[in-house]
């Protein structure tokens, strides 16, 4: 792919973006018509024709960056990468950029689309205009497309047709072509919008497929800047063995991926004992079973195994699959079970001092799971779902008065007598209250007031709401009635207040004329002590969702 010769905008005295000063050296990036006009010409009539335009915030941060912020052309608002109705046609986007001042040019949203696009990151010198070595090497190899400059100049854009590969699973490749200058993957499940600026860099004008050569270049760049943990090969080396793999694939065949515990787990395990190309296969290939699967977050989990020392080994994937999959470890006899285990970090000791004549140790800093030979475990089994038989409720138990009144709700509603005669007991508790109490010493001041609690307990269907309701609907009258004399009483209570407010003067007059009379003082003040008025307390019967002070306040 050969570079074209830099673009200029022949109209008027606008400029191109080639001869405007770096962005560090702006207050802000503001599109122009000579610059929407340089897009409208230059970008591809497949992409313009397209409505999933926006504008981008031209306007600088406080760390001196432009801010790229998409723009909604269609609200003036913050556009949004997964929205659609935030997306405009590329004529509106345009002008709304040139309308609004905080413009800085129009982007297009190429997440879930049938495009793709490359951003090669602070590869071109803007001084010299030259692009980087390793750049240059890596346009070279992959297949000429549609290629223009970002809008700061010193990156460049390649855009792809078709869906994103799904083997380019990694979104950025730090430092790809040096120190600083790195290569990112737009499209696919990534909701992202690409600045669009029309300075083409290539001679290619249409957009093309990525070939098999193209992706494998992409992908050989981001390969040769991952850093996989490194393996203490004198300590246990990474499984390769195609029986130890194949005795993995199939204990993973039972064990879900949808959990995201289980999903973090088993990658761990996986990195630690297969390392880091064929591990992350292994765990991909599993997980891509679940809808959850998100190579992104893949990506990030993945590079934090990384960095890990130890910790969950394989032997978790084993006892994983023991308790979805019992019979899996049928198709491979002899092998012993390794119950999961903690290792924080294992190395050789030093060599051997020169007088010492006994052989070289390993030493062990920590090692949670013990020394011993492990136990044969069983494979745990689910407990029993069988419940005991529930005798039927037995009328007698109830108080004579109760009996027909509950039996006649169960009659009426169709649900087990139980409900109704909990709830009947439980409401006539609560109109008791405190006046019943329990004396546990026959010679003794000890009193206790029982609280009576109850629970009804029933499959989903059977009537459990309408059974407890019922015997309570006197309750609620009851309540309602409370509240409507609590109500009554407090606007009594504000009315006395206001009296007395007014009496309360009255009376510091009259004790200061009694002290100057020799008339007593005191009997005043007692008299207008006694005649305030205390704030009314509601009586409760029913109360719902009380904290535990609360709770223990009403009873």
């Amino acid at each position: 792919m050969q570079p074209k010769s830099r673009p200029s905008a022949d109209s008027g005295n606008a400029k191109s973006h080639d001869d405007c000063p770096p962005p560090a050296s702006r207050t802000r990036m503001r599109a122009s018509a000579a610059s929407l006009s340089l897009v409208r010409g230059a970008v591809p009539a497949e992409l313009t024709r397209l409505d999933r335009w926006v504008a981008w915030d031209g306007r600088l941060t406080s760390k001196q960056k432009v801010s790229k912020a998409p723009l909604s052309p269609i609200a003036g608002q913050a556009g949004r990468c997964n929205d659609p109705s935030t997306w405009a046609s590329f004529e509106d986007a345009a002008a709304f950029a040139q309308a609004d001042s905080r413009v800085g040019g129009v982007a297009f949203a190429i997440g879930m689309s049938d495009y793709w696009a490359l951003d090669l990151d602070h590869v071109i010198d803007l001084k010299t205009g030259e692009v980087c070595a390793e750049a240059r090497a890596f346009l070279a190899i992959i297949r000429p497309t549609y290629v223009e400059r970002s809008p700061s100049g010193d990156g460049l854009h390649v855009i792809f047709k078709g869906k994103r590969p799904s083997v380019l699973r990694s979104t950025l490749a730090k430092n790809a072509f040096g120190h600083g200058r790195h290569l990112e993957v737009f499209g696919g499940n990534s909701a992202r919008f690409l600045t669009m600026t029309g300075l083409v860099w290539s001679e290619e004008q249409g957009i093309t497929e990525a070939d098999e050569g193209t992706v494998q270049a992409i992908a050989d760049a981001f390969e040769a800047v991952s850093q996989p943990r490194p393996v203490d090969r004198t300590t246990r080396p990474v499984a390769t063995e195609p029986e130890e793999v194949v005795r993995v694939e199939r204990a993973l065949q039972g064990i879900p991926a949808d959990d995201y515990q289980t999903w973090i787990q088993v990658g761990m395990a996986l990195r630690d004992e297969f390392g880091e190309s064929l591990g992350r296969n292994l765990w991909d290939t599993w997980s891509s079973r679940s809808e959850k699967f998100d190579s992104r977050a893949s990506d990030k989990h993945w590079r934090s195994f990384g960095a890990r020392e130890g910790g969950t080994t394989i032997a978790s994937v084993f006892w994983l699959a023991d308790q979805h999959d019992s019979g899996w470890r049928a198709a491979f006899p002899g092998r012993p079970y390794r119950p999961p285990t903690s290792v924080s970090s294992v190395r050789p000791s030093p060599p051997p001092s020169a007088d010492s004549n006994g052989p070289m140790q390993a030493s062990v800093s920590s090692v949670s799971a013990p020394q011993a030979p492990s136990p044969e475990f069983r494979p745990l089994q689910p407990l029993p779902s069988e419940l005991l038989d529930v005798p039927p409720f037995d009328l007698a138990l109830l108080p004579e008065a109760f009996r027909p009144w509950v039996e006649d709700i169960a009659n009426r509603i169709q649900c087990p007598m139980d409900f109704p005669a909990v709830a009947a007991m439980v409401a006539y508790s609560s109109l008791v209250g405190r006046r019943v109490g329990v004396r546990p010493k026959q010679r003794d001041d000890w009193l206790v007031v029982p609280n009576l609690w109850g629970g009804p307990v029933g499959r989903p269907g059977v009537m459990k709401t309408p059974g407890i309701q019922e015997p309570m609907s006197f309750l609620r009258r009851i309540e309602a009635k409370a509240s409507e004399h609590y109500e009554r009483a407090s606007k009594e209570h504000q009315a006395q207040l206001i009296v007395a407010k007014a009496q309360e003067k009255h009376v510091h007059s009259s004790v200061g004329k009694a002290l100057k009379s020799g008339e007593d003082a005191m009997e005043i003040a007692r008299k207008a002590i006694a005649n305030a008025t205390e704030p009314p307390v509601r009586r409760r019967y029913v109360t719902n969702d009380a904290t535990v002070e609360k709770l223990g306040e009403l009873l």
